[in-house]
């Protein structure tokens, strides 16, 4: 996971994704501090309401952004502040960013996402429903969910975040494998079911993300 080395590094990319609207934070901001700034004003005027730690949540989700690697410092997950360990998923957000808007690629079919969700919700590692997101596990699932303009398989309300990844289950099965990979740690890879962990229906299996 990635924190800013400086905020106040004037060569830093400064830009966010409102998790309520998908609203796209990506004018030419000079400091943290204005596109801050430009977030509470917009998120006000919208009669929408404040996000807890919003300068630790940005900060976290600004690291993960590709174009902003000079300007970062890998964290343990222990390490992080509470927001930011939730927003873990915005490096593979900012990476399936690239690929659709860039790139030009579509979103994975839904029948691919409900293939993999198929077998997430038997993962042992696939923590818990939708009803026991927390807040901040919440603002991260609107943060990765607002990207794919918000689609929904069967099992949605039957996953929740990953204990390995840390990401959003629901949303992540709609992400490009391009977007997702570069994502896990070696340890992660490790760590992934590959045939050697049974479900919870006592099966071995391997986990979608791996190669």
């Amino acid at each position: 996971m990635y924190i800013l080395r400086d905020r106040k590094n004037r060569n830093i990319t400064f830009r966010f994704m409102d998790p309520d609207t998908a609203y796209d934070y990506s004018v030419k901001y000079r400091t943290f501090d204005d596109l801050l700034q430009h977030i509470r004003a917009y998120r006000r005027i919208n009669k929408l309401p404040e996000v807890p730690n919003l300068d630790d949540v940005v900060d976290m989700y600004v690291a993960s952004l590709p174009q902003n690697k000079d300007y970062r410092v890998e964290v343990a997950d222990n390490k992080v502040i509470s927001p930011g360990k939730y927003i873990k998923g915005a490096y593979a957000l900012a990476n399936q960013l690239i690929e659709k808007y860039i790139l030009d690629k579509e979103d994975v079919s839904k029948e691919v996402a409900s293939s993999r969700a198929s077998i997430c919700v038997q993962c042992p590692f696939n923590t818990r429903g939708i009803k026991d997101f927390n807040l901040y596990e919440t603002f991260a699932r609107k943060i990765m969910s607002s990207v794919v303009k918000y689609h929904q398989t069967s099992y949605h309300a039957h996953l929740g975040m990953c204990s390995i990844c840390q990401c959003d289950l629901s949303t992540k099965v709609y992400y490009s494998k391009e977007a997702i990979i570069p994502t896990l740690t070696e340890d992660e890879k490790m760590r992934l079911p590959n045939n050697n962990i049974p479900s919870i229906q006592k099966k071995l299996f391997k986990c979608w993300q791996l190669p």
